[in-house]
């Protein structure tokens, strides 16, 4: 959900690390990216989670996808909810960047 949310302000998603306590994802600068902040990200992936959007997975080129509901699916071998009201509240806890890579921090309840 991070990842779509930082794709809809113009920012590409690099890297993720979902682990309980260690989550993060890495996003790169794109030619049109905005700013964005912990409570725009906190807001739409909540919001997606309260509309408590379904799984759903492809192959695409042999590599499973999973995606949420219309959102875009991306390339994953981890574990999955059925549906996002089962991840719980998003909370941001940090953001970084440093020459045009940005860290997102953040837990789930």
């Amino acid at each position: 959900m991070i990842g779509n949310v930082g794709e809809t302000l113009g920012w590409m998603p690099i890297k993720a690390h979902h682990w309980p306590g260690e989550g993060k994802i890495t996003f790169i600068r794109g030619e049109s990216a905005q700013a964005m902040d912990a409570d725009t990200i906190e807001n739409q992936a909540n919001q997606w989670i309260a509309a408590d959007l379904p799984r759903h997975m492809g192959l695409e080129d042999g590599t499973r996808e999973v995606g949420f509901g219309d959102l875009p699916a991306y390339a994953c071998g981890g574990t999955h909810v059925q549906a996002l009201r089962e991840v719980g509240k998003v909370t941001i806890l940090a953001l970084a960047e440093k020459k045009g890579v940005l860290s997102v921090r953040y837990s789930i309840d």
